[in-house]
Parts: structure tokens; sequence; C-alpha cells
């Protein structure tokens, strides 16, 4: 079965200055899903990597891309238990 991963990534602000942020549901392919950002959405900041239950697996920014189209195993970064936000 092919993992699939849940993005959040920033891609601007809105007029009022809070975070434009969009949400892809089914990304497959880490490397390619940044240069789509770095195409469609060249303001964009970060992106939040998830599983399918939500749970933060990776971050990644425009200058720190991930260099892979899936987590390695044994990848690791630490980060506390939150809830995405979704917009």
């Amino acid at each position: 079965m092919e993992i699939k991963y849940r993005v959040v990534a920033k891609v601007g602000n809105l007029p009022n200055g809070q975070a434009k942020r969009i949400t892809y549901l089914h990304v497959n392919n880490l490397s390619s899903f940044a240069r789509f950002l770095d195409r469609e959405h060249p303001t964009w900041a970060y992106m939040n990597v998830f599983d399918r239950e939500w749970n933060r697996l990776a971050s990644f920014t425009k200058k720190a891309k991930p260099l892979f189209a899936k987590i390695p195993e044994g990848f690791s970064q630490s980060f506390e238990k939150t809830q995405p936000q979704h917009y």
C-alpha cells in the first residue's frame, strides 16, 4: 500500500494579516509537493506533514525542503502534541 501524507502549508497572508494555509490530504511525494508549492505558491513559507491520524511527522520550510519522496525510516523531529488548525 502506498503511503499518503496530509500536508498543511502556509502560502501567504490574508488581508487581515492572518496566515493563509492550504491543506492537501493525499500527498504521495514530498519533494514533488515542494516543487509544486514553488511553482504554484512561490511565497510559501513552511509545510507540516502529518499521517492519516493527524500526527505530525515532519516540518519543512522553503529554505529547508524535503530531499526525499517519503519520510525515511528512522527520520525524527520532535514536536509537541497539538492538533493541526484546519482552514
